[in-house]
C-alpha cells in the first residue's frame, strides 16, 4: 500500500528530477501496470494506470481540479491502453493525493476486466465530493447526520475492543452505502433526532433496515440539539484525528471517508453551528421492529420516518450494542 506521505514525496522527487530532463518522468510502483508520474511541460502530478480496455470520453468524469484522459503506452512490444489522471489545479492537490491513494488501494490487487471495474467504483464514489458545488454548504440534515456518524465513531475509536483500523473502515458513510456502519456482517445504522417531540428518525429507503442475512442489525437514534459553544463538525474531527495520532495509514482512510462523504478537512472551519448530544438510544432491528423492507411493485423512493418511542420495546444498552457489533454477542 502507497500511503499519501509516499505519494507526495515521489512527486517531489520527480519534480526535481525533471528540472534535469526537461521530459515527462514515469517511475514503476511495483504494482503490476501502476506509475507515479510528473510532466514538467504542463506541470502536473499524474497517475498512469493500465486498462483492459480503452476508456470512450463519456466514460470519464467532468471532475473540477483533475482531468481523466486514455494514452497508449508499448508495454513488452504491444501498445496497451492505459488512463491518464492529471492534477490541472494546484487548490486541489491534497485531494488528489487522496483519491490516487483511495484509488490504488482498491486497484493494487486486481488485474484485467476486475481492474477496470473497480477504477469505476473508486470514481463513482468520489462523485458526491467533485459533484457538489464547493461554494454551498452540506444542508443542515446531512450536517447532523454527519456529527452524530462521527460522534459514534468515536465511541469505537475508544474501545478497547476493536483496532482503530478497523473501527475507521467500518464506518460506511461516505460509500453511501444502505448502512452507516458494518463490521464484518453485523451493522449499525446512525440517525440523528432532535429535541422536539414527538422524537423521529428518517429511514431513506426499505433497505436501510432490512437485516435479512445479516448476523446483527442494530439502529442508534443520537438526540441532538444545537447551541452556541456546543461541539462543532471541525472539533469532532479534531478528536478523531487526536486519536488516531501516529497511525498515518488509519488517518488517511478517515480524511478519504470524511471527502466521499462531501466535506473536505480545509472546509470544516465554514460549519459554525455548535451540537450538544442529549441523548443515545441504540435498539436492536428484528421481527415486529416497526419498518418497511419490501415495497409493491411498481413503487419505489420510498422515505418515511420511525416515532423513537414505538422503539422502547427494542431499545439495549451502549454496552450490550457494542459488544453485539464487535464481537458478535
Amino acid at each position: 500500500m502507497i500511503e499519501i506521505n509516499e505519494l507526495n514525496k515521489i512527486w517531489m522527487e520527480l519534480r526535481h528530477e525533471s528540472k534535469l530532463m526537461r521530459s515527462l518522468i514515469v517511475r514503476n510502483t511495483g504494482i503490476p501496470g501502476l506509475a507515479i508520474a510528473f510532466d514538467p511541460i504542463s506541470n502536473s502530478n499524474k497517475i498512469h494506470i493500465r486498462v483492459e480496455e480503452a476508456w470512450s470520453d463519456g466514460m470519464f468524469p467532468n471532475w473540477s481540479g483533475l482531468d481523466f484522459s486514455t494514452e497508449y503506452f508499448d508495454v513488452a512490444g504491444t501498445s496497451l491502453p492505459h488512463i491518464i489522471l492529471q492534477l490541472v489545479e494546484d487548490d486541489f492537490e491534497e485531494i488528489f493525493s487522496f483519491f490516487c491513494r483511495d484509488l490504488i488501494e482498491n486497484i493494487e490487487h486486481s488485474i484485467g476486466d476486475e481492474r477496470d471495474g473497480k477504477i469505476q467504483e473508486t470514481v463513482n464514489s468520489w462523485n458526491q465530493f467533485f459533484l457538489s458545488s464547493r461554494e454551498k454548504l452540506l444542508s443542515r440534515e446531512m450536517q447532523q447526520g454527519l456529527f452524530a456518524e462521527l460522534d459514534f465513531l468515536i465511541i469505537l475509536l475508544n474501545s478497547t475492543k476493536m483496532t482503530k483500523i478497523n473501527a475507521v473502515n467500518s464506518w460506511k458513510g461516505g460509500e453511501r452505502a444502505y448502512h452507516d456502519f458494518q463490521f464484518e456482517n453485523r451493522v449499525i445504522e446512525v440517525k440523528s433526532t432532535s429535541s422536539k417531540e414527538p422524537k423521529k428518525v428518517r429511514i431513506s429507503n426499505e433497505k436501510q433496515l432490512n437485516d435479512s442475512g445479516l448476523d446483527l442489525m442494530s439502529l442508534l437514534a443520537t438526540d441532538l440539539t444545537t447551541v452556541d459553544g456546543g461541539k462543532e463538525l471541525g472539533d469532532l474531527f479534531n478528536e478523531i484525528c487526536d486519536l488516531l495520532s501516529g497511525e498515518d495509514i488509519t488517518r488517511d482512510k478517515f480524511i478519504i471517508q470524511l471527502i466521499k462523504y462531501g466535506l473536505s478537512p480545509d472546509e470544516l472551519h465554514k460549519y459554525k453551528t455548535g451540537y450538544n448530544v442529549l441523548q443515545r438510544q441504540f435498539f436492536t432491528v428484528g421481527d415486529d421492529f416497526p419498518r418497511i423492507i419490501s415495497c409493491p411493485e411498481g413503487i419505489g423512493d420510498l422515505k418515511y420516518s420511525i416515532t423513537v418511542n414505538s422503539c422502547l420495546g427494542f431499545e439495549t444498552s451502549q454496552n450490550n450494542a457494542l459488544e453485539g457489533y464487535i464481537d458478535g454477542q
